[in-house]
């Protein structure tokens, strides 16, 4: 039996095919996407940043349908929900909303403090950032759990058309919209320091207006659509598992999905801090003083040589002051003893008030000046 061999390079181009596709996969990494041409760049930051964004919007879809429709992330929504339950609206709830605006508030004035003490050190603000964002989530985990409530066991849509029947009793829904509202003022305050473009965590609102804006030809304005895009779609997938989850499964199924990734982010961020890198280093910290020895030796300044008026710069000189007030009788003392046996021509203006003339210098040997007006 004769086997039909492959044309001659078949091998070789699938090889290249191979490669090509790697590389374009290699090329969607957070790591590539957010590489900085120049600079230390930003190491492992963007993969924990965007695990932070599907916890995001884990945490939202328990806060809008578990809640009482209350956000715990976005504060802007949550300030027009608050309005609507002012006014009587129903299915908003005004104790939710401001237990979460309050929460959100400390948890930004904690991670100010937080970033006051370790702003020096990307790493380690990261990881003391997320262990308490972690231990927050985890609390309101175990709320829930507790109070015993429908969510506990059930998704909404198994009571939302049962009369009395909610989700979480009101001080359930308010303990959990305090708890998580705080994690998220930790974060916002943290996404706030680090400065990742394109990686606020919690808001998109910036980064649509950039796809939209923004939208420039060449390798550097694909590269930068194509990771705000990806912050688009990693916030829509942490939104659609949280809805399923609390819709069909329970809210208490939410809340562990996004403990776990908050431990996974915790466990990067300490291994993280493990290891030296250049970009660990705060954009704002001013850089360390070179020693002697690197710097090499200090050369000390030549001093600057003596300013030599030039003629034309006296001449001017003594027009101004004329002008200002020396009078023109003054004339021959600034002229004294350096008359030559040539003659010069001063064209002086008279003041505004009189009419304009010409001035006629003329220097002499003698050590006086003789000055004559020429109509």
């Amino acid at each position: 039996m004769v086997r039909a061999r492959a044309p001659v390079g078949t091998d070789s181009k699938n090889m290249a095919d191979v490669k090509g596709r790697l590389m374009s996969i290699q090329r969607l990494r957070p790591r590539t996407l957010w590489h900085s041409p120049s600079g230390p760049g930003f190491g492992p930051l963007p993969d924990i940043l965007l695990t932070l964004t599907v916890v995001t919007g884990l945490v939202d879809a328990v806060s809008i349908l578990a809640l009482g429709r209350v956000f715990v992330a976005n504060m802007t929504g949550n300030v027009v929900f608050a309005g609507f339950a002012i006014v009587g609206a129903p299915g908003f709830s005004l104790s939710a909303s401001l237990f979460a605006l309050a929460g959100f508030l400390i948890g930004a004035a904690a991670g100010g403090r937080l970033t006051a003490r370790t702003a020096h050190d990307r790493a380690v603000h990261l990881r003391g950032a997320t262990a308490i964002e972690l231990v927050l989530v985890a609390a309101a985990l175990v709320v829930a759990v507790v109070s015993g409530d429908s969510a506990v066991s059930h998704g909404t849509l198994d009571f939302t058309h049962a009369a009395g029947v909610v989700p979480f009793s009101g001080g359930v829904m308010d303990a959990l919209a305090f708890l998580l509202a705080i994690a998220m003022g930790i974060q916002n305050s943290t996404a706030r320091k680090l400065a990742v473009p394109d990686l606020t965590t919690t808001v998109l609102t910036m980064t649509l207006t950039g796809i939209g804006a923004d939208a420039r030809t060449g390798r550097r304005g694909r590269v930068t659509m194509t990771r705000r895009i990806l912050a688009v779609a990693t916030m829509l997938a942490g939104g659609v598992l949280g809805a399923w989850l609390v819709l069909n499964v329970s809210t208490v199924a939410a809340l562990a999905v996004a403990t776990a990734l908050l431990l996974a982010a915790t466990l990067g961020a300490v291994q993280a801090a493990r290891h030296p890198g250049a970009w660990r280093a705060s954009a704002a910290a001013p850089a360390s003083p070179q020693s002697p020895a690197a710097s090499g030796p200090t050369v000390p300044a030549s001093p600057a040589a003596p300013t030599v008026p030039s003629p034309t710069a006296v001449s001017s000189a003594a027009s101004s002051l004329l002008v200002r007030g020396f009078g023109f009788k003054s004339l021959h003392r600034m002229f004294a003893g350096s008359a030559g046996s040539g003659g010069t021509r001063l064209m002086l203006r008279a003041p505004i008030s009189r009419p304009r003339r010409t001035l006629a210098v003329r220097p002499r040997t003698s050590r006086w000046a003789q000055v004559s007006r020429c109509r």
